[in-house]
């Protein structure tokens, strides 16, 4: 399949997904697991817990699912010469 944006699945690139409480930059690949409007980074990376909120369970005290609204933006790469 092939994204919005136009990459096809498998595809690597370099992006930045921005929120409301920051922004990152990141490798990317497209992968067919992850629907169209959707970004996935791993919840124990620190860089994910700087654009998620900061929630969790009052009782138990574990973390919630992080989500947020997210705007990912590609980052050009230079071609090695």
């Amino acid at each position: 399949g092939v994204d919005e944006g136009g990459c096809a699945a498998g595809a690597s690139l370099r992006a930045i997904p921005v929120t409301r409480r920051g922004s990152v930059k990141a490798n990317a690949v497209i992968k067919p697991s992850v629907f169209s409007g959707q970004i996935f980074m791993p919840m124990h990376y620190p860089e994910t817990n700087l654009l998620t909120l900061k929630c969790f369970d009052p009782y138990s005290r574990q973390p919630s699912y992080k989500s947020c609204a997210a705007k990912l933006m590609t980052v050009q790469t230079e071609k090695a010469t």
